[in-house]
């Protein structure tokens, strides 16, 4: 994390942003899956990747269109805010967890992300309708979660850039600030990704999910399934409306 933001900083001197920093670099986390053997070597309530939602009574595994979605990973709330930097300009509520649920089956997807509350959970089975329209359908494998603290940049064309900075410094940003990593599972932040040019500025990354063996998870041509929600919802703690991307 140092050596990053040591980076980081290297080339916003160059690009004479320094005082720039705190508009241009946000803090994330990134999420390394952990092999188990069995999803029941995950604690009920623990961060997770794919398997089977962890649910309370009274929430149901979500469908759209009929169809139940599919579950690509949980997110415990407290444990996220226990490792994001203080002060973290990203507000997540203080309990509870994030639930991500997916329409994988549509060429558009559409997400379900749901604020659960920790207490009385019981882990749900698939639902008997699952592989309906699609036979060979199975639910993502189950691995456990490490998080760690990272830093971010944005795209030299995202919008936060493009709208901060006049020409020769979106310029001079272009050319020093190119921190290059490779795909990760990521909470918050901005994306690592060349192309953002078409995301609203006042949309935030939730979750990026990068195809990965050993979720048994791939979006499109090894692309990432990304969540987004408008700042000020993240803000009020209302996920009801979060989009699904996947690709550039």
């Amino acid at each position: 994390m140092a050596k990053l933001r040591q980076e980081i900083r290297r080339g916003l001197s160059k690009a004479q942003l320094r005082d720039y920093e705190k508009v241009l670099t946000a803090p994330a986390l990134h999420l390394a899956p952990i092999r188990v053997k069995r999803e029941d070597e995950i604690p009920l309530g623990a961060s997770k990747l794919g398997g089977l939602p962890d649910l309370p009574p009274g929430r149901r595994w979500p469908q759209l269109s009929g169809t139940p979605l599919s579950f690509v990973a949980q997110i415990r709330l407290d444990d996220a805010r226990a490792t994001l930097p203080s002060p973290c300009p990203w507000r997540l509520p203080r309990s509870g967890m994030l639930s991500f649920f997916v329409d994988d089956l549509a060429q558009v997807p559409r997400a379900i992300v749901m604020h659960v509350t920790l207490r009385r959970l019981t882990r749900r089975p698939v639902p008997a309708d699952f592989a309906a329209a699609n036979p060979g359908r199975v639910p993502y494998k189950a691995s456990g979660v490490r998080m760690t603290r990272t830093a971010t940049v944005p795209a030299a064309n995202h919008p936060v850039v493009v709208e901060t900075l006049e020409n020769r410094y979106a310029e001079a940003y272009a050319e020093h600030v190119r921190i290059v990593r490779p795909p990760a599972h990521q909470l918050l932040g901005f994306r690592n990704h060349p192309y953002d040019d078409d995301n609203p500025e006042d949309f935030q990354l939730l979750l990026r999910l990068v195809s990965d063996e050993l979720a048994g998870m791939r979006w499109g041509d090894d692309e990432a399934l990304d969540f987004f929600i408008k700042e000020s919802a993240l803000k009020r703690g209302d996920f009801r409306r979060v989009f699904a991307y996947i690709g550039d």
